[in-house]
């Protein structure tokens, strides 16, 4: 019985042993297939993350080509408005000379309703030489 009990026992740890070994040859598989995944996926992201940067670049270049067209824009937007400036103030001096303008106007209305009102006033309207005065002599011309 003894030789029945070792190879039993010999049985027992060679099915222990080969299960043990099945089960590490499994285990050793499985991280080989993890591990060639983890790879293609570092691999995919370290292409997704180049792209990106790409990307990222691109639009850097965008982004400072638009900053210079908005400088532009500025400077051309400030351009206009000194034009603008530069025409209100020619408008208010306009103004300021019509203003001028009609009251000189107006005073020339207001001189001739004047004369107007003085010769209608009068009641009659000559063209003659000024009378002379009693201690004045008359010229040969008038």
């Amino acid at each position: 019985m003894q030789a029945e009990t070792v190879v039993l026992m010999i049985t027992i740890v060679v099915s222990v042993l080969g299960s043990s070994l099945g089960t590490i040859r499994i285990l050793l598989h499985q991280m080989n297939l993890m591990e060639s995944r983890l790879t293609d996926k570092i691999t995919e992201n370290r292409a997704a993350i180049h792209e990106n940067h790409d990307a990222i670049h691109e639009n850097r270049i965008r982004i400072e080509r638009c900053s210079t067209q908005l400088e532009e824009h500025d400077r051309r937007f400030d351009a206009m408005d000194a034009r603008f400036d530069r025409m209100d103030a020619r408008q208010d001096r306009m103004s300021e000379r019509q203003e001028d303008h009609q009251n000189e106007t107006q005073k020339v209305r207001e001189t001739v309703a004047r004369v107007e009102g003085f010769l209608m006033g009068s009641g009659e309207f000559r063209l003659s030489t000024p009378s002379l005065l009693p201690d004045e002599k008359p010229t040969a011309n008038g």
